[in-house]
């Protein structure tokens, strides 16, 4: 016995693996195929997820029952569609027309005289026809909410099996389902912030359930409906117990005037036991719960109503598959093998191996009465009867049956999944050969089974009345299924109940069934009709009204956020490469590591603030932008929420920077809903970017009071241009001490992270990207139609140029500008490129194409912007240069008036006489500027289209070379005292710009390449005077000429002063 019981542990364990051998014993599986217009499908036949019943301990005999979801759910008739099944064999549903084969099972499965010649075929199960919720974020009904939650768990598969028969491999995959549905699970999956609010709402309704003391019919429907849809992370095994546990308590302290309500409890309490079976939850509390759940249902079961006597049956046999502490019982069938060996093969089931279910039926059977027999041989000569006067061996029968484990639950279950899946014809080998076949009770949960399929129109007319044909030969046959009045009457109230159904064809055929019925002497049975409406929901869902009810700030977040983010990834990135970083300044750019693991391991760790440095142009804003849309899609509800703080539109970051977010433009919350947030004490993640655009010099993490008692708790991320930190900046970052008395810095609550520029390979892994992109994607006209081995080529040849697009901005700049860098060079060596030199080629060929663009839909621009892009084309100033003018004065003004702040918001009303009027107001020649000038955004929020850009037009207004005319004259050179004088007024001489790296960097290239602005600086320094004018030009003069690496002589650069040069 004991080697027969390993080698079926070894057998289950190996199906549920999905190895070869444990394959194999679906091979006398019935087969079904599934044609559609497209092509061939498999018919849906959903695998069971019940656990490995082979790891369990011996001495245990909890079967693990098929697991029950939204097959279980009492959905109303009308949400099914089916058209009548045609003669041939065809099955047509709005979906997929299915071609049935039966293939019979062999062996003694199809023969004898249990043979019954109806229900030949299997079928596949109907198609659900739930409306699905019109808004993303809410649900009309309980029912609604179970189904969605039964497409998400279809789009989880199970593992799949092939039949050898055919060679068919089906998958729940495969279940029928209509392109809507398929759509929303798409949708839906896309997003775990999505699936999880889904699961929420379940959650919560269990809860508000627990808490409401009231449990009315209408509640119990809801809970009812909602437990069946559990699986494992869905509903946990407290919530269960708590969902049990407030059933028991109403189902003891009901008053039985009507049935119904206790129906209802009963029923409940059922599938709440029957999921918490499949989950093995165990150790229910056994003196506040299990036994007067269970002495409960033991006087329901005395009941006269025979649908609640059955109910109360099954529940008590569902309570026996929820354990509490080892029952004498388990103790003693602790060495039936042959039963545990019997309840594996029965839990074979859950691969659909109809054969190994069957033979488990029988052996459980078996070992009973094997069981029983030896216990005769034991009790016979030392007493023969107990008190009751009953036989010792009958005596001990009964008890092992009596409120215990039965087989017919078991087989009735088993039955229920087949009649879900469409397996008719395996419907009918389990009834004509269960060995349990003649116990009262699985004949009353078969018959209970074949009156709803009789009664249910999701199913065509020929199926339902053979159910009814199938409940008329069980009634004849008294030898197989026994004479019980009971379950005769049981028969005769469901054929009453069907003849009144309005289906004229089926109700007619029930009506001349109950004439047969009637002539076998049944005239004075019972007409009350034990189908009762299964669990029908209200309109109106009390219960998910209330949780409904509950504001959902999480949602509109992240519906906001991750609009947001998805459009400036839109308008950001063409191609990305997720950048590397290394841990400081001081370390070594070849010492790096992918950034995003970097922030991960943040994000997981105890610091409170991560600061992250890069060039210009190195990536940080998209990179914030990627990890903040990230972390919205893989969002759950109750996480940290993460948002992005764009620090320069922020008008006072420093005081209450979360607050301030939530109730600007870009979220628009309320104050109540932000104290609400508060409140929760939620955990956010802060990605702020732009500390140096906003010219910002404070700790925010310390000004913000950010994880102190009774303010809220954050993780910072700060973005920073490493140009901008000065010598001392890890003060105005690192957190401080709470702990402290004197609040100093607390190094170990901060990390730091700097971006490296792009190795070679990842410069190629961008330009394969690149190349694979269409001009429509890139915006651009024209291209060569290089290879990416022939971009990669060229980046290499031209010197200095490969260093340059370490850089990820400067790289997209120079392959959408290369060709015209190069030109008609054909010694690419020769080719001198700078930054500033790809700035004015990207700049001049983005107005350009947007002129051209604006010229070819011009009728479609309002009549004043019309002629002004007409005079600005026609004008003896070249367009180009118009917009390089307007571009140039717009950052002057932000410099001058915002701080250098890039970002701009603008009021028609409130901003209409300041200085942003002339260039973000309804005039039509700013209009059309603005339009082909390198600005984003609209209606009241613009920005650049890069910071640099920024500093890059301004740098233009200090030397701007199409402003400089071209001489090789001498004697146009102008004189020295003419030139100084010119420069008293220069642009450098009015405002500093030393502490603007990039301008100061472009200038250089500037001079580097233009001998004549290159004379300006130099002059410029060598007349200084004591006049404040004359100092700012000498300091800025030298900032440039350091940059360029312009040597001059005779000058000390340690300080900067009216004295500190000498003439010679």
């Amino acid at each position: 016995m004991k080697s027969k019981l390993r080698r079926a542990k070894k057998s289950i364990s190996r199906f549920l693996k999905c190895e070869p051998k444990a394959q194999a014993l679906e091979a006398t599986s019935t087969t079904t195929k599934a044609t559609t217009t497209t092509g061939r499908v498999k018919t849906p036949i959903p695998m069971l997820n019940l656990g490995s019943v082979a790891d369990a301990p011996v001495h245990r005999i909890d079967v693990a029952i098929p697991e029950l979801r939204i097959a279980d759910v009492p959905l109303d008739t009308h949400h099914f569609s089916r058209s009548n099944t045609p003669t041939n064999g065809t099955i047509t549903t709005s979906t997929v027309s299915v071609k049935v084969t039966q293939t019979p099972l062999e062996g003694s499965y199809t023969a004898g005289s249990r043979l019954i010649e109806i229900f030949l075929e299997n079928i596949g199960a109907p198609t659900p026809k739930v409306c699905l919720p019109k808004g993303r974020f809410r649900f009309e009904s309980t029912s609604q909410l179970a189904f969605c939650i039964g497409l998400l768990q279809s789009a989880q598969p199970p593992p799949t099996f092939s039949s050898d028969r055919d060679g068919t491999t089906i998958s729940s995959q495969d279940m029928a389902c209509d392109t809507l549905n398929r759509q929303w699970i798409k949708a839906t999956t896309a997003s775990l912030f999505e699936q999880d609010f889904v699961f929420s709402l379940a959650r919560k309704l269990v809860a508000e359930f627990v808490k409401e003391p009231t449990k009315n019919s209408a509640f119990i429907n809801e809970i009812a409906v909602i437990a069946p849809s559990a699986s494992p992370g869905f509903l946990d095994s407290g919530d269960l117990v708590k969902i049990l546990a407030k059933l028991s308590t109403s189902l003891q302290g009901i008053h039985q005037q009507s049935s119904l309500h206790p129906y209802h409890l009963t029923l409940a309490v059922s599938r709440v036991l029957d999921v918490m079976a499949d989950h093995k939850v165990q150790e229910l509390n056994r003196v506040a719960l299990h036994e007067p759940l269970s002495a409960v249902l033991m006087v329901l079961k005395g009941s006269k109503d025979p649908y609640l006597m059955y109910q109360a049956c099954y529940a008590l046999q569902a309570l026996q598959r929820v354990p509490d502490d080892e029952t004498v019982l388990q103790s003693f069938l602790r060495h039936s093998t042959g039963m545990v060996d019997g309840l594996i093969k029965v839990s074979g089931l859950i691969q659909l191996d109809f054969r190994g279910f069957m033979e488990g039926l029988k052996e459980v059977q078996g070992a009973v009465e094997k069981t029983v027999d030896s216990i005769k041989l034991a009790f016979e000569g030392i007493m023969s009867f107990f008190e009751s006067g009953r036989g010792a061996v009958d005596s001990v029968k009964e008890g092992l049956w009596s409120g215990n484990k039965r087989p017919w639950y078991l087989a009735v279950r088993g039955a229920t999944r087949l009649v879900r899946e469409g397996r008719f014809a395996d419907l009918r080998i389990l009834i004509t050969n269960a060995p349990c076949r003649q116990d009262p009770l699985f004949q009353m949960g078969i018959c209970q089974l074949l009156g709803e399929i009789a009664d249910d129109a999701a199913w065509d007319v020929v199926i339902r009345k053979q159910a009814l044909d199938f409940i008329e030969k069980l009634y004849l046959n008294d030898q197989d299924w026994g004479q019980d009045e009971n379950v005769k009457q049981w028969m005769w109230m469901i054929v009453c109940r069907i003849s009144k159904v309005k289906d004229q064809a089926v109700s007619d055929h029930a009506s001349i069934l109950e004439g047969k019925l009637r002539e076998e002497d049944c005239s004075n049975f019972s007409d009350e009709s034990p189908l009762r409406p299964r669990l029908c929901l209200s309109d109106t869902c009390s219960l998910l009204n209330e949780v409904q009810h509950i504001p959902e700030i999480e949602v509109d977040l992240h519906s906001r956020a991750i609009v947001q983010q998805e459009y400036h990834l839109r308008e950001q990135l063409s191609v990305y490469i997720p950048p590397q970083a290394k841990t400081s300044r001081r370390a070594e750019d070849s010492d790096h590591s992918p950034l995003m693991r970097e922030v991960i391991t943040f994000l997981a760790g105890e610091r409170h603030v991560l600061l992250l440095l890069g060039d210009s142009g190195a990536g940080k804003t998209t990179f914030n932008h990627k990890l903040a849309y990230d972390l919205w899609r893989s969002y759950t509800i109750g996480g940290p929420i993460p948002l992005f703080v764009n620090l320069p539109t922020i008008e006072q970051p420093d005081k209450d920077l979360i607050a301030e977010l939530l109730s600007s433009s870009s979220y628009r919350f309320s104050a109540s809903q932000i104290k609400e947030l508060e409140k929760q004490e939620r955990q956010f993640i802060l990605i702020c970017d732009g500390y140096d655009e906003r010219q910002l010099n404070t700790n925010l993490h310390t000004t913000n009071r950010l994880n102190q008692p009774g303010c809220w708790k954050a993780k910072l991320i700060v973005s920073c241009r490493s140009q901008y930190l000065k010598k001392e900046y890890l003060h105005n970052f690192q957190p401080k001490s709470v702990r402290s008395t004197r609040f100093a810095a607390a190094t170990e609550l901060f990390q730091e992270a700097v971006i490296v520029p792009f190795t070679s390979e990842q410069v190629e892994e961008y330009v394969q990207e690149f190349v694979g992109l269409s001009n429509a994607q890139l915006g651009l006209r024209d291209r060569p139609n290089w290879t990416a081995k022939e971009y990669m080529a060229k980046l290499k040849a031209i010197p200095d140029l490969m260093e340059l697009v370490g850089n990820p901005f400067l790289l997209t700049v120079s392959l959408q500008v290369l060709h015209q860098v190069i030109g008609t060079n054909q010694d690419l060596e020769t080719i001198r490129v700078t930054r500033v030199k790809l700035y004015d080629i990207f700049i001049e060929e983005w107005i350009e194409r947007n002129k051209i663009r604006l010229l070819d839909s011009q009728h479609k621009l309002p009549l004043d912007e019309q002629h002004a892009l007409e005079e600005l084309t026609n004008d003896h100033i070249a367009f180009t240069q118009h917009a390089f003018d307007f571009m140039k004065r717009l950052s002057t003004s932000i410099f001058e008036w915002h701080s250098g702040n890039p970002s701009i918001e603008y009021s028609q009303h409130s901003d209409s006489t300041s200085w942003k009027a002339p260039y973000f107001s309804n005039i039509p020649k700013a209009n059309i500027l603005r339009k082909v000038s390198p600005l984003e955004g609209g209606g009241t929020q613009f920005r650049l289209l890069h910071r640099s850009m920024l500093e890059y037009f301004y740098a233009l207004t200090f030397f701007d070379p199409a402003e400089t005319p071209e001489t090789d004259d001498d004697n146009d050179v102008p004189s020295f005292e003419a030139l100084r004088d010119s420069l008293k007024a220069h642009p450098l001489t009015m405002k500093p710009i030393v502490g603007e790296p990039l301008v100061v960097q472009f200038l250089a290239e500037r001079a580097r390449a233009e001998p004549r602005f290159q004379l300006q600086l130099l002059v410029m320094m060598d007349t200084m005077e004591g006049d404040v004018k004359s100092v700012q030009g000498a300091k800025n003069a030298v900032a440039i000429l350091v940059e360029a690496g312009i040597r001059f002589n005779g000058v000390d650069l340690s300080t900067v002063r009216p004295q500190w040069y000498s003439s010679t």
